[in-house]
């Protein structure tokens, strides 16, 4: 099993349903597998919830800052464009 594309995809799905996610891999393993009783040691959680706010996707300028932040009440968050991660 891939971790990674298993969780991607279980946060795809998530999105479709109109919730939020977050992959969280720093966490007590052996705290929550007493906790919970399980079998076989956890790898990661998933947190998975409503979102607390809006959220909007742009593309960052050249050169400019990727820094997360707010306008009029949404939160966005600048990615870079295809342009500038293709080589």
């Amino acid at each position: 099993m891939d971790l990674g594309i298993a969780a991607q995809s279980m946060l795809l799905k998530t999105t479709e349903m109109g919730l939020g996610g977050v992959l969280v891999c720093a966490f007590d393993q052996d705290g929550l597998k007493r906790g919970l009783a399980l079998p076989l040691d956890p790898l990661a959680v998933l947190a998975i919830g409503k979102p607390a706010e809006k959220f909007e996707l742009r593309t960052a300028v050249r050169g400019g800052s990727l820094r997360y932040f707010r306008e009029g009440g949404v939160h966005i968050v600048p990615k870079l464009g295809l342009q500038d991660l293709l080589i």
